[in-house]
């Protein structure tokens, strides 16, 4: 990415993306350097975003056996451009015990593989239209992807012992989470109020609680988690608060 030799060893963390804020760039292994449909660099984020996301729910492959460079992984993701394209890509990771999985490159697939992608639905929301309008699509698409994340995320059973029995909670633990946005001035804040879609926070910021009717930690946190990824990605911030009941 970006400057530095593809073969070099990039983290994948956060702070070193903040830190290099134009890692936008995917090396094509014939044609060079290409971009992400419509992705500028300001918007290093959101490409950031979609890698990590992609990571969490792709088929990973490993490529290379064990060394002492780590294991290499190969993974095929879709990146959503902002025009209303996807473009494939092949990631390659380095994953070194006690260490942070490094991203080494990314290449973009070829034709061939690009027809043969499954699209997804588009998850971002232009910026063209009215504010509040787009403020709603976009809690319409996080909704949904939420409670997709939540109906396919299966929790970790534990043991209930009461009465000198033991049972089996299929849900886990029992707990809870929402998404937060801390500032409750800004324009997005105010208005998720006003729409009924959050309320305010003490001491300061609007809640979006999960409505799952849940009591499963778990579920409740992979609600939120996908909920705040779909806003994020739309470039609002937001944190996630979860605790266990």
């Amino acid at each position: 990415f970006q400057d530095r030799k593809p073969r070099e060893t990039q983290d994948i963390s956060a702070c070193s993306w903040q830190k290099s804020p134009f890692r936008h760039n995917l090396y094509h292994k014939n044609t060079g350097l290409l971009t992400v449909p419509n992705i500028a660099k300001k918007d290093w984020n959101y490409l950031y975003l979609q890698i990590v996301q992609g990571m969490k729910l792709a088929n990973i492959n490993q490529t290379k056996p064990n060394s002492e460079h780590g294991v290499k992984y190969d993974v095929h993701l879709l990146i959503e451009g902002k025009n209303a394209e996807h473009l494939g890509i092949l990631a390659s990771w380095i994953v070194k015990q006690g260490e942070s999985s490094k991203l080494t490159s990314a290449y973009v697939l070829d034709k061939k593989s690009q027809l043969s992608a499954d699209k997804p639905k588009f998850l971002y929301v232009s910026e063209s239209i009215p504010e509040t309008e787009r403020w709603s699509n976009i809690l319409k698409i996080a909704e949904n992807y939420a409670f997709n994340a939540f109906k396919n995320h299966i929790p970790m059973p534990i043991q209930v012992a009461y009465s000198g029995r033991i049972d089996v909670e299929r849900e886990g633990v029992c707990g809870y989470a929402s998404i937060k946005i801390a500032d409750g001035r800004t324009k997005f804040a105010k208005w998720l109020v006003k729409a009924r879609c959050g309320k305010r926070d003490y001491p300061s910021g609007v809640t979006i609680k999960t409505n799952t009717d849940s009591q499963s930690y778990e579920k409740n946190c992979a609600f939120a988690e996908a909920y705040a990824y779909i806003l994020k990605l739309n470039g609002i911030e937001c944190q996630i608060s979860k605790w266990i009941d």
